[in-house]
């Protein structure tokens, strides 16, 4: 059995899309666990459940740190039956032979963890818009070695033996949306497994479509969050003695610092001068983004080598 795992909060009308598309595939070895971060379950998604069986949903509003999404995730792993376990979004449609195909990756194959290509949704009706975390690839591939995360998935499409998850931990709590460390929860579990000696597959066939549109100050904002995310992942590792990890982090960090230079150099031509100071504004925002990204993986790298 296929356990489905979607973390949520506030946006109930993206959920019931997202629901609605899953339960739209003929695979029916599958539950579908939703654990709902809201002040308050929408109207709309409890009349839904009525006619679901397979849909197991859990209300569990923000408490101090029992929030954020891989909060929510470690719980609906505690709840998950199945042995292999997916992960998309509140705000994804899966593709309506996602479930079979998901199942049909790992017995066909010897992998540990799956990875699917990530398409925008519909983006000729957002034409000004840019659609994150999303990525295409045409071939199968086995990843066994550490690499930048981003070559590899996103949450959005990923999957797991629930016997690797058990073996490899679930989600750190104090990375993803709504937590210290912002986003790259996805990111860490994979580089966790790949150090794990674990087997990940890219599996073109599996497909999912994200359905966020940003605009371009939304997009520097949402890149900021991104930017934290894998400074305070990549940190993490780094203080742990990987030095792929710290190779990475450097890479980042200068090259925003040569950003930042270029830009300085140009911030008063007559030309450029407006257009420069509003890319000097963001690369600092950047490197504080690192800097803070850092101080949480170093955080946490302590407390946890203390325990």
């Amino acid at each position: 059995m296929i356990s489905v795992l979607i973390a949520t909060k506030e946006r109930p009308d993206s959920l019931l899309v997202c629901l609605q598309s899953i339960v739209s595939n003929q695979f029916t070895q599958y539950e579908v666990i939703v654990i709902d971060q809201s002040n308050v379950v929408s109207a709309l998604i409890k009349q839904y459940l009525k006619k679901h069986h397979r849909i197991h949903f859990y209300h569990l509003p923000n408490r101090g740190r029992e929030r954020g999404k891989s909060y929510a995730l470690q719980q609906g792993l505690m709840k998950a039956k199945g042995e292999i376990i997916a992960f998309t979004d509140d705000d994804c449609i899966v593709d309506k032979k996602w479930l079979k195909i998901l199942w049909q990756g790992f017995a066909q194959n010897k992998c540990d963890g799956l990875f699917g290509q990530v398409l925008p949704y519909q983006p000729a009706q957002h034409a000004d818009e840019t659609c994150p975390c999303t990525m295409r690839f045409a071939k199968k591939e086995f990843v066994r070695q550490p690499r930048y995360h981003v070559s590899i998935g996103y949450g959005n499409n990923m999957a797991f033996r629930k016997q690797a998850l058990d073996e490899i931990g679930s989600p750190k709590t104090w990375l993803g949306p709504g937590s210290i460390g912002s986003n790259a929860e996805d990111a860490e579990l994979t580089l966790r497994a790949l150090f794990a000696k674990k087997i990940i597959l890219r599996y073109p066939k599996s497909i999912v479509y994200h359905n966020r549109w940003l605009n371009a100050q939304e997009m520097k904002e949402q890149q900021l969050s991104y930017t934290q995310g894998e400074a305070a992942c990549y940190g993490y590792f780094s203080f742990l003695g990987s030095n792929f990890c710290k190779q990475i982090l450097i890479r980042g960090i200068k090259a925003n610092l040569q950003n930042l230079k270029r830009n300085l150099l140009s911030v008063f031509s007559f030309n450029k001068g407006k257009r420069t100071r509003n890319n000097v504004y963001w690369n600092f925002r950047s490197l504080l983004a690192s800097a803070r990204g850092l101080s949480v993986g170093f955080w946490f790298f302590l407390t946890e080598s203390l325990k």
